[in-house]
């Protein structure tokens, strides 16, 4: 391999690991928060947590075919509107149902 080849393998394990310590930190941070604030249980707390990752799942394997044949770029700059809406939503949800919707929403765009 040549060592532009290894640069870039080396770059994108290092954005993979930079996203579970993302989910890792939203996990250690977010829970308690919410079952003392919210006065949730375990369960529902995971549910929380599991539907970004659900999102980003449903994103990789959905919108990532149609950025393919659109245009990365275009695609990416097509959802960035839409992101910025669904991530305010996230601020003003009351119940959990509307917070795990919305939180599946938001990293639905992270192609």
């Amino acid at each position: 391999m040549r060592l532009r080849q290894i640069l870039v393998l080396v770059i994108a394990l290092w954005l993979a690991a930079l996203d579970v310590y993302d989910a890792l930190l939203d996990g250690l941070l977010s829970r308690p928060h919410w079952q003392r604030n919210w006065g949730v249980g375990k369960g529902v707390t995971g549910l929380l947590l599991s539907s970004s990752l659900v999102g980003m799942a449903i994103g990789a394997i959905a919108l990532s075919p149609l950025a393919d044949r659109l245009a990365r770029r275009t695609v990416v700059l097509g959802l960035h509107c839409p992101y910025d809406v669904r991530h305010d939503a996230v601020l003003i949800c009351r119940i959990c149902a509307s917070l795990a919707a919305a939180r599946l929403l938001t990293v639905l765009a992270s192609v």
